[in-house]
């Protein structure tokens, strides 16, 4: 029975998979010769590695190193890498494919430093408002897809055709990618004068999650911060200050026009 059905049903993606890996050898926009095209796409599949690897570093450092501006500024470049890395890699290597495709891919990497970038700047940048900032994100996730998605298109013309499912990964790497990198921008690169505030420490608090401890603490309504917050800090800073203690608050205008604000170290 298996075998009647493997004559009569054919395995389709299997078929377009060998039919891509054909084009692939026989394309001279990726070599002159077939040992030239094999070796490009062993160098594109090497260089997708080693972008994916080479994130463990950074986004694990986000969980020990709180107040790090370097790991900020890598953690915001990571993500783009994949645009260069795409744009060179003579069609070989794409945002999104299919699981029967032979080209590489790049969104997972993408995807797992943009939620890392977004995870970094919610916990270290404390906005007052978003509002001021939805446009600034609007705008960069826009350019940001509209570039992966122009580095996204090589010259190698396969059966492997653009789905729906391509597109709705491509906007929500954008989308993520945009709200991590506009918090980050605003925050980190902000050099606008302090205005100091005082604060008092309602109530702290430890979590854990998946190995990694996080600190907190709730402080009361300051200046033009009407509503009582739950901040994370670093360990130092919690084990600077007790519940009921005074803490500064120092209040920055934003690189981006997003009002911010941190505590004392």
């Amino acid at each position: 029975m298996e075998l009647w059905i493997r004559d009569k049903f054919k395995d389709l993606d299997n078929i377009e998979f060998q039919e891509d890996v054909a084009i692939l050898l026989n394309d001279p926009n990726i070599g002159f010769t077939e040992a030239d095209r094999k070796s490009r796409i062993r160098k594109a599949r090497n260089i997708c590695i080693i972008y994916g690897i080479g994130l463990i570093i950074p986004a694990t450092g986000i969980f020990f190193f709180f107040d790090m501006k370097i790991l900020d500024i890598i953690m915001l470049i990571y993500p783009l890498l994949a645009i260069p890395i795409m744009l060179t890699s003579n069609g070989l290597i794409r945002f999104y494919i299919k699981k029967n495709s032979p080209f590489f891919t790049t969104y997972i990497t993408v995807y797992i430093s943009s939620i890392a970038l977004f995870i970094r700047s919610a916990d270290s940048n404390h906005v007052i408002r978003f509002s001021p900032l939805l446009l600034p994100c609007l705008t960069i996730g826009l350019v940001y897809c509209l570039f992966l998605n122009l580095a996204a298109r090589g010259k190698v013309a396969t059966t492997t055709q653009p789905t729906k499912m391509a597109f709705f990964v491509l906007i929500l790497a954008g989308l993520i990618f945009a709200a991590g990198s506009s918090r980050t921008l605003n925050c980190t690169f902000d050099n606008s004068a302090e205005q100091q505030f005082q604060a008092t420490i309602l109530n702290r608090n430890i979590t854990h999650n998946k190995g990694t401890t996080h600190y907190h603490l709730t402080i009361s309504t300051w200046g033009p911060q009407t509503n009582v917050e739950n901040i994370t800090v670093s360990e130092s800073t919690y084990n600077k200050h007790t519940e009921g203690s005074a803490i500064t608050v120092y209040l920055k205008k934003g690189l981006l026009n997003t009002p911010w604000y941190f505590v004392s170290q």
